[in-house]
């Protein structure tokens, strides 16, 4: 009979003698359980994880989702299931993967990441209030094909920024999605 400990460090030697292929190479850094029979939820211990690993992956469905949930204020360590918190919103971390997802190639995620962060940067709820900023991401999210059927701006801007101030933060909203 082998030992535990035997037995890790050997299925541990064959992973690393798999050969690197495609199939291997692409293969998601963890997978949801029951995926079909329930929905995943970010309360659920399990699928935060995963959708973390996804989203530190470079998956941009999962970054703008992540990134959603923290800069909401959910918070995963206040026990099994987490919980929104309101001293939590403007979460850096989650605008960080907001702005990840906001560069990806991926028409949704992208879109609805600039969405979000305007309406973060738009209001005094996140604690990062910018109405330029707020702006910009709009002004981008705007010019998405998601949103081709129309955008409404929001009339703070009407009320706040001169014609001549929106139309020098369009000219440079496009440096927003450079890499920094």
């Amino acid at each position: 009979m082998m030992s535990p400990k035997i037995r890790r460090a050997l299925a541990a030697m064959s992973l690393m003698l798999l050969p690197l292929t495609e199939a291997t190479a692409a293969k998601p850094p963890c997978e949801f359980e029951n995926v079909g029979r329930r929905m995943i939820s970010p309360t659920n211990p399990a699928d935060w994880r995963c959708m973390n690993l996804l989203a530190k992956d470079g998956d941009a469905w999962y970054q703008f989702y992540v990134g959603l949930q923290l800069v909401d204020g959910f918070d995963p360590s206040v026990g099994p299931n987490g919980a929104y918190e309101p001293k939590k919103k403007g979460n850096p971390e989650g605008i960080a993967l907001l702005r990840a997802a906001a560069r990806a190639d991926h028409r949704t995620a992208s879109a609805n990441a600039m969405n979000v962060l305007g309406r973060v940067y738009l209001s005094d709820d996140y604690g990062v209030r910018d109405l330029a900023l707020a702006y910009r991401w709009h002004y981008l999210a705007s010019r998405q094909p998601l949103f081709a059927d129309g955008f409404v701006f929001d009339e703070r801007f009407a009320r706040s920024l001169s014609p001549e101030a929106m139309a020098r933060l369009r000219k440079n909203a496009a440096a927003l999605l450079e890499p920094r």
